[in-house]
Parts: structure tokens; sequence; C-alpha cells
């Protein structure tokens, strides 16, 4: 009882956290509305994964904010930060050749799985990547499933402007697919996209072993040598911890939604 009651308490501080933390803004987190619980009879997981290369951060240019704007100073940044881009990108170009050999989609597919069928509440039915590539193929697509509320989970991955950071940001929205979660949806005072039952972010780092003072040339050597050694070990890192903030983030949507619906 008492380890019951322990794990509990850490479950609803992580909980607090990560619904305070995490997100892209006021008008971005959406919370489950309170009673919904109840009327999840199964639910499926779509994941949209469309990136088929990791590209990186570039410092941004500011000369037009330091002159005061003007035409000139904005095409003066404009043709910096596409130098930069295009200095990152090739930078990068034998490290997306390694990581042609890293299952990026499989392993994010097989640890939600894992993680996501330990939820009671979301009485998971299926998880499966996402072939939709705008709106209407996605409102089909969560039209097709047979439970009646759809999580889809966007996710990206980039490296830092230095290439010593890697860093997976995932989205996460779950949507109603029957009348009973959409008037639940539509009813919520707060919910401000009458189309979502919830949303959040989730951003998760781990850190490259690169030199300072390294060129971006070698920092993307580095990181692809040794088969990628480097890189792939940075790639598990993050992945397992967004895959345990998500799981967490997912747990703590029951957690309030059902401790709401019993202060009523």
């Amino acid at each position: 009882m008492r380890l019951n009651q322990f794990r509990t308490i850490i479950t609803v501080i992580t909980i607090t956290f990560l619904l305070v933390a995490c997100g892209g803004g006021a008008n971005f987190r959406v919370k489950m509305p309170k009673k919904a619980i109840p009327h999840v009879h199964s639910s499926n997981v779509l994941i949209n994964i469309n990136q088929k290369k990791i590209y990186a951060q570039i410092k941004r240019s500011n000369i037009t904010q330091y002159t005061g704007g003007g035409l000139i100073p904005a095409l003066v940044d404009v043709a910096v930060e596409t130098s930069r881009q295009s200095d990152a990108d090739d930078a990068l170009i034998p490290v997306n050749e390694v990581l042609n050999n890293y299952h990026f989609n499989q392993k994010i597919v097989n640890g939600l799985t894992d993680k996501l069928k330990k939820i009671a509440w979301l009485k998971l039915d299926s998880v499966s990547k996402s072939s939709a590539t705008n709106d209407d193929e996605k409102l089909a697509e969560r039209k097709k499933n047979a439970g009646n509320l759809v999580i889809d989970i966007q996710t990206s991955y980039y490296l830092g402007i230095d290439f010593r950071t890697l860093i997976i940001e995932t989205v996460v929205i779950g949507y109603p697919n029957d009348s009973s979660l959409t008037k639940l949806a539509y009813d919520e005072v707060d919910n401000i996209d009458v189309n979502v039952l919830f949303r959040n972010k989730y951003t998760s780092r781990s850190y490259l072993f690169v030199p300072f003072g390294a060129s971006l040339t070698d920092a993307g050597k580095l990181l692809a040598s040794n088969n990628g050694e480097e890189i792939f070990k940075a790639m598990d890192t993050a992945i397992a911890e967004m895959l345990e903030s998500l799981a967490v983030g997912l747990e703590a949507e029951g957690v309030f939604s059902q401790s709401l619906a019993h202060k009523q």
C-alpha cells in the first residue's frame, strides 16, 4: 500500500511538471476534458514521421535588427542564412548516410507500442505508421480507425547549431472519433479547439561528443565515424527519454481528467 502511494505521489509530481513545462504555449496545450475517460472504448495511435534525413539549426543573421530594418539588410540576412544552411546540410551528408542504417521509424513504433499498451485508460488497439501527407488525408485516415479515440503522434529530429545536441520534438494530439467524445470536446469550456480532445508537445535532448571549436565539416565526420556510433547512441538516448515522457504525459491526461470528474 505504501509503495503504491509513493508511486502515485511521484507520478503526480512528474505529471504536474510535464503539464506545466510541456506544450507550445497557452493556445497550444489542450487538456483532456473531465469525464472523458469512461467514454474511451478503444484507441488507435497513428505515428506521422515524414522526415527523410536529419537537419541542423543555424545561427540566425540579425543584420536587419541591428540596422533598424530595410530591404537591403533583410536580403543580406536571407543570403547569410541560406549560406549557413547550405554549409550545415553539406556537413551532415556523411551523418545522413550512416543514419540510413538506423531504423528510427521502427524504433518509435515498437517503443510506443510497448509503453502505451501499459496505460489502462487508453484501451490500446493498435499503433501504426501514418502514410498521410496533408490534413485531408490525416482526417480520412483517422475515420478509418475503429477506436473512438485516435491519437496522432508527429515526431521530428534535428541537431543544434554546433552539432553537439540532438533534439527530438513530438506533438501528441488526441482526436474524438465518435459522437460521445466529440460532444465532450465541444462542451469543454477551456478547449479552444473543439476537434481536439487533448494536445501536448514533448522535447527530448541528447548530448553528442563534439570538441569545442570543431568545424561543422569535422563535426559531421566525427558523428559519422565508426559506423555512426556516436549519433546512434544519442538517438537511442533521446528516443528513450521521449518515449518515457510521452507515456507519463498520456498517463497524466487520464489522472487529471478523472480527478476533475471526481470533484464534480
